[in-house]
């Protein structure tokens, strides 16, 4: 069950060894760069994707690697990997997880009705009549929610706020919510081709953050939902949708935690 964690701390030894330095943990630790070559390597177990501008550098780190018993090559230009698909052109690329969601589909056995938003209305938390989830439907309750988690986070910023308000109900979920993520999977259906476009700008592109905030908005514990966005010009970087931590007296001080969390 160690192996590709071995793996994985073999070749980070190796990359620094001959130069490269690992991102901080807040950006990502998979991710390599090595500045006199211009060259980075994102490794996740044995796949790796690499950047680079000079063919002549990338053969040197692969020889280099080569000498300390890794076997890397150049297999081919990058257009999937990690259940992504990467379109790229001179200008921009654009990543989608179109097979991802047909895995959902079947995986799930999601019916064929598309659905035009991912979500329509607040969901309540489980009634006294409604029957609550036993262990093996709780696991796939959980299974679900965790593979919509992972399209919110890498390609669909759309389904961020259904997908985490759906989260809220892990510890006593019940058919009605199981159905709210079999909606948000039907949703998908619809709008699998959509994802994130990543387009050449200038250096000097500012960063920029949206926040916003309702107020008391959870009618059970009067707290409030910050969401928010962050990107690089017109390019989407990360987003978020979540519960706040504590309850505040006004919609302005709901709107300042939502802010501060933005900035963090």
């Amino acid at each position: 069950k160690q192996a590709s964690r071995e793996w994985y701390l073999a070749l980070k030894d190796a990359l620094l060894s001959i130069g490269f330095i690992q991102a901080p943990i807040d950006v990502d630790e998979c991710l390599f760069y090595h500045e006199r070559l211009d060259i980075y390597i994102s490794a996740y177990v044995d796949d790796s994707f690499c950047s680079y501008v000079s063919e002549e550098n990338l053969e040197w780190v692969i020889n280099e690697l080569k000498k300390k018993d890794f076997e890397f090559s150049k297999i081919d230009e990058l257009n999937q990997g990690l259940g992504m698909e990467f379109e790229t052109s001179e200008n921009e690329v654009f990543i989608s997880q179109p097979n991802y969601v047909d895995f959902l589909h079947d995986e799930f056995d999601v019916p064929d009705h598309v659905k035009s938003t991912p979500i329509v209305r607040w969901y309540e938390r489980r009634k006294e009549e409604e029957t609550k989830f036993d262990k093996e439907q709780t696991t796939k309750y959980l299974s679900l929610l965790g593979s919509l988690s992972h399209l919110a986070r890498m390609t669909r910023p759309d389904i961020v706020l259904a997908v985490f308000h759906l989260a809220t109900f892990c510890a006593d979920a019940c058919e009605r919510h199981y159905q709210g993520l079999i909606h948000i999977v039907q949703y998908l259906l619809g709008t699998k081709t959509r994802g994130v476009r990543f387009r050449k700008s200038p250096e000097n592109e500012l960063w920029e953050f949206y926040c916003d905030s309702d107020w008391a908005g959870c009618k059970w514990t009067g707290r409030s939902t910050s969401g928010g966005a962050v990107t690089i010009g017109d390019h989407y970087i990360k987003g978020w949708s979540s519960t706040q931590a504590s309850v505040t007296l006004s919609s302005a001080e709901a709107e300042l935690v939502a802010m501060t969390k933005a900035v963090a």
